[in-house]
């Protein structure tokens, strides 16, 4: 799907669910949304380490994400997001940046 056409779904839908990609939350904070982040392990061999757990470690710690480390939780942990911001709010603020950056440089 051409990223145009993924912005587009993420400006009309009412909750995110994505991998714990920061392309996919980026692309969803800055679409007003607090995405629900299911990351991809390496004991499921579904990547190659746990940067993913810790990325969602980190930005759910600032409330930037919500975090299901129990996919049999999905269906509350949807129940419970908080509504989509609208368009009009400020692009995501500098923080999560700040948020990223920490999370990457802390090894």
């Amino acid at each position: 799907m051409p990223f145009h056409e993924i912005q587009r779904e993420l400006d009309a839908c009412d909750c995110v669910i994505t991998h714990a990609g920061v392309g996919s939350i980026l692309a969803a904070r800055r679409a007003g949304h607090v995405p629900v982040v299911v990351p991809r392990l390496k004991r499921f061999d579904e990547h190659v380490d746990d940067h993913q757990a810790e990325l969602t470690r980190a930005l759910a710690a600032s409330g930037k994400v919500i975090p299901v480390w129990d996919v049999t939780k999905l269906p509350e942990t949807i129940a419970f997001a908080p509504p989509r911001r609208t368009r009009s709010a400020p692009p995501v603020p500098l923080r999560f940046a700040e948020a990223l950056r920490a999370a990457i440089l802390a090894t």
